[in-house]
């Protein structure tokens, strides 16, 4: 996803004020079974956008990282909640909706969105590499994240 992919968002967005945004803690992936277990997918190094609270008016703003690039590592965990991993070769931090802290979880929400397709298929994909005889536990993730695929 480019930075035109995400224009509309940006200037909807900048068109509002958040004020107040919550997003519930161990917010989870819908029907997720848990005989997955704990699944990865690995996007590499990307660009992207995340979110962080402007000190001067304490709104959200959504900031484009394109000066350093960081390997994204996305995990589903056997709950069905989720957490990115942000690997730089000078600082690297995770965001997941099972902090406690409510940035994080949005960040975390806003790189799923970002990614979502491509997350999806990894996903799917190594499912069905790794479990090659489970068809039925592939086609039960694919269901669980079929409301967040967009192509």
């Amino acid at each position: 996803m480019n930075n035109d992919d995400m224009q509309p968002f940006l200037d909807f967005l900048s068109e509002i004020s958040l004020k107040e945004i919550k997003v519930p803690e161990h917010l989870k992936i819908p029907n997720w079974p848990r005989i997955a277990g704990k699944i990865s997918a690995d996007l590499g190094y990307r660009d992207y956008y995340y979110a962080i609270r402007s000190d001067e008016t304490g709104l959200l703003r959504i900031v484009w990282n394109r000066l350093k690039k960081q390997k994204i590592i996305f995990t589903v965990e056997e709950s069905g909640t989720f957490h990115v991993d942000f690997i730089g070769s000078r600082s690297s931090f995770s965001a997941g909706t099972k902090d406690r802290v409510l940035m994080e979880r949005i960040c975390a929400l806003l790189v799923f969105h970002q990614f979502k397709d491509e997350i999806c298929k990894m996903i799917i994909q190594k499912l069905e590499a790794d479990l090659p005889n489970h068809d039925r536990l592939a086609k039960t993730i694919q269901e669980a994240l079929s409301p967040f695929a967009t192509t």
